[in-house]
């Protein structure tokens, strides 16, 4: 028997759930709001959860890092009357286990709740037995553990894989721990900058050339191609190969077999791809500009990594490991971090992910000096400037809606105590425009009742900025 919780302010649609729910031999479990489910899947504990889109109090895909982030790691299966692919591919990336479209048959219901508690009692099983050499591959959140239990089961195949994520997620992290963890880990890891890689060298630099080819070949010469035979060709950035490129790395991928610049006879190389980019390469490939079979070749595999923003406690993780290791790269006694400013890291966006986190516990070691603990005040101006502008709102209450429903504008943040740094003025007008952002998002949400269609018209913006401004300011407790 598995607990299963719907959250969906239908009462019709809650009623109907229950009851089949029962009958299937589960407990069965209803919320109407989010809040109200967050709250039920945290007393009571479940196993899945049935999440509608548009809720009373919030965007529901808002929930889906918050419900895989409690303790039991409820599985998240997102069903809908107003669904559209958009909602789908965030759902899916955001770490939800599956979508549905209302309406839905039951028997539909019924055959993908089977499947979601199957998956899930395996890979409990298999992530209990599964030990992988992680390196610098720091977190427990479950969208972390997801990540590295597929990373597991790519590293036992032989296929190529194509791992996406933003900008700073660690891909080339995961792309080294797929290779350290094969059957491959004691050959050649060869590296392929897709972005600077000059079309007339490119052929010469993969496939290497023999002596006389051209008139400064003096010597054979081995290209990446076969530097990469028994071990792994990662291609970096690929979404930004160009086309002569792509057309060019095809055939070799899919034959393993290349022609030195100059050579009369084809060689064969033996070599798994791993290929890595930021950027949405489906799309590319919809919009003609990346080859839709070179994709295919490359994807036989597909990870796509999760953002820090919905990693929960992993921030935390992650900020002791790296004052740790920055602190004896530097010669230094590791400095201790104060809740405060733990406090204050969990509470940004990251929008540069686990990168743009170094990068600020680099600096802030950098302000400590000799500081045996970091505070807030050792923080960047910009970082420091946004900390103070959210304790003050959380001690005064600014933000809460005018006389016409609209927020108002809050005021000023206090400024630094006498004798401390003050943050640029750039970096104050910022994190000005940080507060009065989100605060019409938080009134935006509560105005249009959680109905994308009616905040596009309160807002005069269009959808796929409306979820940008969704995903870059969630809920009160949504990371």
């Amino acid at each position: 028997m598995a607990r299963i919780l719907v959250v969906d302010d239908d009462p019709i649609f809650q009623s109907q759930m229950g009851i089949f729910l029962n009958r299937l031999g589960h407990q069965g479990m209803a919320a109407k709001s989010l809040a109200e489910g967050l709250a039920l899947a945290e007393t009571q504990v479940a196993d899945v959860v049935f999440l509608d889109v548009y809720l009373p109090d919030a965007f529901g895909l808002d929930g889906i890092g918050r419900f895989r982030a409690m303790a039991t790691e409820p599985e998240v299966i997102v069903i809908t009357a107003q669904g559209d692919p958009d909602s789908a591919e965030r759902a899916i990336h955001d770490g939800a286990w599956y979508y549905l479209e209302k309406p839905v048959v039951l028997g539909t219901i019924r055959l993908t709740l089977e499947r979601c508690l199957d998956s899930r009692a395996k890979l409990r099983e298999a992530g209990e037995r599964l030990v992988l050499e992680r390196d610098d591959i720091v977190g427990a959140s479950p969208a972390l553990k997801q990540s590295l239990f597929l990373l597991g089961q790519a590293a036992r195949g032989r296929e190529n894989m194509c791992i996406t994520g933003e900008t700073g997620t660690g891909k080339e992290l995961f792309a080294r721990a797929l290779h350290n963890n094969s059957s491959r880990r004691d050959r050649p890891f060869v590296v392929v900058d897709c972005t600077n890689i000059p079309s007339s060298l490119a052929e010469s630099i993969l496939f290497g050339h023999v002596r006389g080819a051209f008139t400064d070949a003096r010597q054979d010469r081995e290209g990446l191609i076969a530097l990469a035979d028994g071990g792994t060709l990662f291609l970096d950035e690929v979404g930004d190969m160009p086309g002569d490129l792509q057309r060019t790395l095809l055939r070799v991928i899919q034959e393993k077999r290349y022609r030195p610049l100059g050579a009369k006879w084809e060689r064969g190389s033996d070599f798994r791809v791993v290929a890595v980019t930021n950027r949405d390469i489906r799309g590319l490939v919809a919009s003609g500009a990346f080859r839709e079979d070179l994709y295919y070749r490359l994807a036989q595999r597909h990870l796509h990594l999760p953002p820090l923003r919905l990693r929960g406690d992993d921030v935390r993780l992650l900020a002791g490991h790296y004052v740790a290791r920055i602190c004896s790269d530097q010669g230094m006694d590791v400095k201790g971090l104060s809740t405060e400013y733990l406090e204050s890291l969990a509470g940004l966006d990251w929008p540069g992910n686990v990168r743009q986190l170094v990068s600020t516990i680099s600096v802030s070691i950098a302000n400590a000096a000799d500081a045996p603990i970091l505070v807030p005040h050792h923080l960047p101006p910009e970082h420091k400037a946004r900390y103070l502008r959210s304790r003050h709102r959380e001690s005064s209450g600014t933000g809460s809606p005018g006389p016409d429903g609209i927020p108002a504008v809050p005021g000023p943040a206090p400024g630094p105590a006498a004798g401390t740094d003050r943050p640029s003025l750039r970096a104050y007008r910022e994190a000005a425009w940080e507060t009065l952002e989100a605060d019409y998002v938080r009134w935006l949400r509560e105005a249009s009742g959680g109905r994308t269609a009616e905040a596009m018209r309160l807002a005069d913006i269009s959808r796929a900025r409306l979820y940008q401004l969704f995903k870059k300011h969630p809920p009160a407790g949504g990371r």
